[in-house]
């Protein structure tokens, strides 16, 4: 092996590590996020606990689950190493409203959230050297590297944008989760109310209230959360809607 081969597959193995690295680093990003919602949701309804033990089992291993209060709202906190045993962490944040003790109209909701399907791509590389018996390849070892290494970064690019977009999803979801649950709780005081309190709830989460209507005793609610994208939109979009169990 000579010296340009020993640099370019140095090169393609960082190139290929960082990659992995990245998403590993967004999937645990994804499990942050689904934990903090799901802690949100027992905690609004008064059992942080449980909240707890069910985001430990969400989360990445040695995840660090917070859960306050910030007025009448629930804030939760998933704090996690990305990739083991590198000191890079991810998180995932949720804010729910708390569900009121007594009766209400509007107790007993139910979030309706959409699904998402994500199809995994195996990507095959495949690399061959030929060598002309007595000719000189000086160098020709690092012109395939780079190669290779364009071609290795071009689609880590591709999968860390995919990666940024399944998880401006789960965030856009939870959010709008929250925000229903928070506007049908707060259904009985009208719909300017109830939008208001939605507003509220995922503005904490990092996303913007694109449109909120009460349907009866539901909720319907849609959020945008931002992302920083190189394909595709700007902005994730979450849908949900959250009612009573039976009509009041």
């Amino acid at each position: 092996m000579t010296v340009e081969a020993a640099i370019a597959l140095g090169v393609l193995v960082v190139v290929a590590l960082a990659a992995m690295g990245a998403v590993l680093a967004v999937v645990a990003a994804v499990r942050c996020t689904d934990a903090a919602r799901e802690a949100a949701r027992l905690a609004a309804r008064g059992e942080p606990d449980r909240g707890r033990v069910v985001a430990a089992q969400l989360a990445p291993p040695g995840a660090v689950v917070e859960i306050g209060t910030r007025g009448d709202d629930v804030v939760v906190s998933v704090t996690a190493f990305a990739v083991r045993p590198f000191p890079f962490r991810v998180s995932g944040r949720a804010v729910a409203a708390t569900e009121p003790g007594g009766p209400d109209p509007a107790a007993g909701v139910a979030a309706a959230t959409g699904l998402l399907a994500l199809r995994r791509c195996r990507v095959r590389r495949r690399a061959a050297a030929t060598r002309a018996g007595g000719s000189d390849d000086a160098g020709v070892a690092t012109v395939y590297a780079a190669l290779a290494a364009v071609l290795v970064l071009g689609l880590a690019v591709v999968g860390i944008d995919l990666g940024g977009a399944v998880l401006a999803r789960h965030r856009a979801e939870a959010a709008a989760d929250l925000a229903a649950l928070a506007a049908a709780t707060d259904a009985a005081l009208g719909q300017d109310a109830a939008c208001a309190r939605a507003r509220t709830i995922a503005a904490g989460m990092g996303s913007t209230l694109r449109h909120c209507a009460l349907d009866g005793w539901d909720a319907l609610v849609e959020v945008g959360t931002p992302r920083a994208a190189v394909f595709g939109d700007s902005e994730a979009l979450g849908r949900a809607r959250a009612g009573p169990v039976e009509p009041p």
